[in-house]
């Protein structure tokens, strides 16, 4: 198919065929292939033991193509005892209990099954059941035992469910779905493929194989097909997660089981390498991957084994729940004399109290309330987008606590900056010098302030690490374990409150977490009054409101404007119009500096700075995050769709760098949707930290490279895509200088492409005309991506319907490629359809009948008679032969061609209806009135179900069935058809658009006919007039006008004109 094909044709396929395309993997071959009509797999939770005084909860998962008991149940009837009646029963439930009496087991399951020969096998992704999991055993705990300790048993798949679920306990957002991760005591996996590269044997099986399934779950197997990228990360992620654990003193216990036997002919499934962590003893069981959780027998050694593990970890979890009493330490004896008493408090406090500091009473009441009112949460974490006063709200209480204006009294209050180690040592050192803590000078100072408040002599106090921004300085390096929160202390005597931008921080350091929320307009109001010298200007409301939308209720941005305006005598007026006057404009104001008290540093005074610490931190430990930060930087802040975003290699990878900038608050996800929008400051801030890092633009050139390639052809079934995607591309083509010239014709291609098909006429025309003026200037006359363009433009136009302007350039690019190229080349056909398009248009219906039966004749000579491109060059020639009145030829071109398009295309494909409707009208031209309607009320009825109100296709649909009932005299329902179509099409359609006039043209008529003979006249004559604009003197629809306006009169037009050639203005 030629290059102009693929714009001005029927496209080969869209973004939903080629992802149905795509090549299908091997199966697991560790289960066998069954062929059931609806395959049994019970999911959820399911309850294999009950135990009225249990300490811990065994949850078994199992994997691939298994079941919540067939996998752990032993062929032929084991397991230590039946149901009774023959059937064997899971070894969980039967042979367990004896052994440990004190736990409840359950079972989970999951659609597991990844190919069915005659059902639908399930689509979920790993996520997904990660994700139900972490739902359902939560509804089961609920309750008193959602405190009860966790031991996860996985069996293959089932343990990268089980690591990934937990994962997203720690990250979730809903305190109660936290809980498996905070009581897991530690999970057990057997044979678990962590590392990829597994079923090496098996994988030689061709994927051609899969022919005989019916259906397939794609995403379990691509996790099959991945060589790392996939596994890795779950893998990284969930050890780096028991190493964060493990150095805030929390153990949590791990243990790997592997496969001693291979399965007939496939061999081994997953190798002890992947089934094993380095650093954790490997544990073998001599079985199959199959058979080594089915267990007939207590007497098994695999069975001894695992149950051994399960003993140990549950004989530490005896030890730690004997009754609270009997752990706590009551004991009331002093151990020494405080060093702080009532009337001997301290303080570190390196900010004075904020006098513009306004509202945010609930937040400091829910704050307080979690770190106050539970003695077992002594941890609370304050997260907020930088500049949204964190660090305020933590003053504000520092200082209500220092001066026992608070139910809490008599707490020493002390602040620690996190920004780096040294911030932390050098606020250690002020601490011991402020509170005479004895010390020695070969001692680490923060070892000696650990050691102080971990003991009684501290007294009361409350701890503040303000900025705890940065995992590597709370934890260290991976290479250097060991940061900050080694040397926090432990105390029951004082509560510490961390603020910080990162989610992963405060999940990590706490459970209790409170979320910012933005700034209410009150509380914005009263800070803005507070911050200003001048109040007087406080009293135009109007004027305040428009200033705070601006700012978006951000403090910092509040401060900072205030004080600009304070320091410049500039009104809140002439900062709103500076404000918004360009983006350079906009960058220098967020980049102001300004002092006041509350910062370490001058420059975190500025909006842009404070967010920019933010992009570096991101950009040095999170690559995956920066990438989508840097592209995020090009396009709009908004309703940014997730499938836009560039490929980060695998699903996980993409959710982990999602995760990281929601959790900074740079990114927030809509409800219930994969859409995400980011702070429009923010926004700002992003373009001048990319700029500062690029000064060639190269990451503007990687954003529109990137677009070009996602970008959907202009397939209908992908439109949703184009509208999702059509504000993001066009941002990026019109900031885009034009040196970038390859990339932003081949994307404005693209782009126009499907603004055409929307109906967005008058935007395709902008882009093409900026697309041909690039062409122009750096392309030959004769370059095909040139004509392409010019071709394109000439389609644009005459859609929009500036048909001189078409035939014009399409006359120059048809002459130009004939020049060039053999009469069959598939791209001149393309070209010489369009410019008989345009003659149509134009009412120079002779010219376009000669030229289409030209095309035709080589098209029915060089393709098939079911070939798509002699289909549509039929077709065309059909819609020249019914408006030259040539109606059986057109009828019978037409019937020919829906009788293909019936056989080889679904019902609500476009061309098809389009033929259909076409057919319809031959059929109504040709007095056929029956058969029109059938075939009318069949294309109706599909394209009101699947294209949008303003669809131009749909509009011609109502519009061809106005003309049906004006035909069978239903007047007063052709009216209602044609107002309704008019009104839509005035809110899409440019006000000389030729569909527009049409339908006018045609309410005219039946206007008229209905009796309202001025409003008829009125708008017929408004119908002329645009006409004289736009057509030719004999265009058909001008003298159709101007005769149906002299019916109306019943006048002579001519005697008419001849006195008064403007008369009907």
């Amino acid at each position: 198919m030629g290059f102009i094909k693929r714009f001005l044709k029927r496209p080969s396929s869209s973004v939903a065929q080629q992802e149905r395309d795509r090549e299908t993997a091997p199966l697991d071959p560790s289960q066998p292939v069954t062929d059931p009509i609806t395959p049994s797999f019970p999911d959820g939770v399911k309850v294999l033991h009950d135990c009225p005084d249990a300490i811990v909860d065994i949850v078994f998962v199992h994997g691939l193509s298994g079941n919540r008991t067939s996998t752990w149940t032993a062929d032929g009837g084991g397991g230590g005892g039946g149901a009774g009646d023959g059937r064997a029963e899971p070894w969980p439930k039967t042979l367990l209990p004896v052994k440990i009496n004190r736990a409840r087991i359950l079972t989970y399951g999951y659609d597991a099954y990844i190919v069915l020969r005659s059902a639908v096998a399930g689509a979920n992704r790993l996520i997904d059941h990660a994700t139900n999991l972490v739902t359902d055993l939560t509804a089961d705990r609920a309750g008193a035992a959602s405190s009860r300790p966790i031991i996860f048993v996985a069996h293959s798949l089932g343990g990268l469910v089980c690591k990934e679920a937990i994962l997203i306990s720690r990250d979730n957002p809903e305190r109660r779905r936290q809980d498996i991760f905070l009581n897991l005591k530690g999970i057990i996996f057997m044979s678990t493929p962590h590392k990829g590269a597994w079923m090496a044997d098996w994988a030689k099986v061709p994927a051609s194989a899969l022919g005989l399934f019916k259906s397939t779950n794609r995403s379990l197997l691509r996790i099959l097909e991945t060589d790392d990228q996939l596994l890795e990360s779950i893998q990284l992620r969930f050890l780096a997660m028991v190493r964060q654990q493990r150095e805030a003193g929390r153990k949590l216990e791990v243990r790997c089981f592997f496969e001693e036997l291979p399965l007939p002919v496939v061999g081994k499934v997953v190798s002890k390498e992947s089934a094993t962590f380095e650093g954790y003893d490997p544990i073998s069981i001599h079985a199959n991957h199959r058979d080594m959780v089915k267990f007939s027998s207590a007497e098994e050694n695999g069975f001894k084994r695992l149950v051994g593990e399960l003993l140990i970890l549950t004989s530490e979890i005896g030890e730690r729940n004997e009754p609270l009493s009997a752990r706590r330490d009551l004991t009331t004896e002093a151990k020494g004399s405080n060093v702080f008493t009532t009337k001997h408090t301290k303080h570190y406090l390196p900010f004075p109290k904020s006098r513009n500091f306004v509202g945010r009473q609930e937040i400091i009441d829910n704050l307080l309330q979690l770190v106050f009112a539970n003695s077992d949460h002594q941890r609370v974490a304050l997260v907020g987008l930088g500049g949204m006063g964190k660090t305020q709200i933590a003053l504000r209480i520092a200082h209500l606590l220092k001066n026992n204006e608070l139910e809490q009294r008599n707490y020493s209050v002390l602040w620690i900056s996190a920004f780096s180690m040294a911030s932390f040592e050098q606020a250690c050192t002020a601490i011991i010098r402020d509170f005479a803590i004895p010390s020695a000078a070969d001692e680490d100072p923060k070892q000696i302030v650990r050691d102080f408040l971990s003991s009684d002599r501290a007294g009361k106090w409350f701890l503040i690490i303000d900025n705890a921004d940065d995992m590597a300085i709370l934890y260290g390096p991976e290479d250097q374990p060991g940061g900050i929160i080694n040397f926090l202390p432990d105390s029951d005597s004082g509560p510490i409150l961390f603020t910080t931008r990162s989610r992963e921080v405060a999940t990590n350091v706490t459970v209790n977490i409170l979320e910012l929320p933005e700034m209410s307009l009150a509380e914005a109001k009263d800070l803005l009054g507070k911050s200003l010298i001048d109040n007087n200007q406080i009293k135009d409301g109007g004027l305040v409101d428009e200033l705070l939308q601006t700012l978006t209720h951000l403090p910092l941005a509040i401060a900072q404007a205030s004080a600009y305006m304070n320091q410049k005598k500039v009104s809140i007026k002439d900062y709103i119009q500076l404000f918004q006057n360009t983006d350079q404009d906009m960058i220098e104001l967020l980049r102001c500096r300004f002092r006041d008290g509350s910062h370490y540093q001058r420059d975190q005074g500025a909006v842009a700075t404070t967010w920019i610490v933010s992009f570096n931190q991101i950009r040095d430990t999170d690559e995956d995050a920066a990438r989508l930060l840097q592209f995020v930087a090009c396009i709009e802040p908004k309703s940014i769709p997730r499938t836009m975003l560039p490929s980060l290699g695998s699903e996980q990878r993409m959710t982990s760098a999602i995760g990281t900038l929601c959790g900074y608050g740079f990114l927030s996800q809509r409800e219930d949707s994969a859409i995400y929008d980011m702070h429009s400051l923010v926004h700002l801030a992003t373009q001048l930290w990319t700029a500062s890092h690029d000064p060639e633009r190269e990451q503007s050139r990687v954003a529109m490279r990137h677009l070009v390639e996602i970008f959907p052809g202009g397939d209908w079934e992908d439109r949703e895509l184009w509208r999702q995607y059509f504000p993001h591309a066009l941002k990026v083509l019109y900031a885009t200088p034009e040196d970038q010239d390859e990339e932003i014709c081949e994307l404005g291609w693209h782009v126009s492409v499907c603004l055409r098909h929307d109906g967005r006429m008058k935007e395709a025309v902008e882009l093409l005309e900026r697309v041909v003026i690039i062409e122009e200037k750096g392309s030959p006359e004769d370059c095909l991506y040139r004509l392409c363009s010019q071709a394109l433009l000439a389609g644009a136009y005459k859609d929009y319907g500036e048909v001189k302007k078409a035939i014009k350039l399409l006359e120059h690019v048809v002459t130009i490629e004939g020049n060039l190229f053999p009469k069959d080349d598939p791209d001149l056909m393309a070209f010489q359809e369009e410019l008989a398009g345009a003659y149509q248009d134009n009412g120079d219906l002779e010219k376009a009948v000669e030229l289409l039966e030209h095309v035709v004749a080589i098209a029915e000579k060089n393709f098939s008679k079911d070939h798509p491109d002699r289909l549509a060059s039929q077709h065309r020639l059909a819609r020249a032969y019914h408006l030259n009145g040539e109606r059986d030829k057109a009828v019978e071109l037409l019937k020919h061609v829906v009788a293909i398009e019936e056989k080889i295309l679904p019902e609500d494909n476009p061309n098809r209806l389009a033929s259909q409707l076409l057919l319809a009208k031959a059929y109504r031209d040709d007095g056929r009135t029956q058969n029109a309607t059938k075939l009318l009320d069949h294309v109706l009825r599909v394209r009101k179900k699947v294209l949008s109100a303003d669809h131009p296709d749909l509009f011609d649909t109502w519009y061809t069935y106005a003309r049906v009932l004006e035909d069978k005299g239903n007047i007063t329902q052709a009216v209602e058809t044609l107002d309704y179509l008019v009104e839509n099409q005035k809110e899409a359609l440019s006000e000389g658009h030729p569909s527009l006039l049409e339908s006018q043209h045609a309410l005219a008529r039946v206007y008229r006919a209905d009796g309202q003979t001025k409003k008829a006249i009125d708008l017929l004559t408004h119908v002329i007039v645009m006409r004289e604009k736009t057509c030719s003197e004999n265009h058909p629809s001008l003298v159709d006008s101007r005769e149906l306006l002299f019916a109306f009169t019943d006048d002579s037009l001519e005697s008419r004109r001849k006195y008064d050639p403007y008369w009907y203005i």
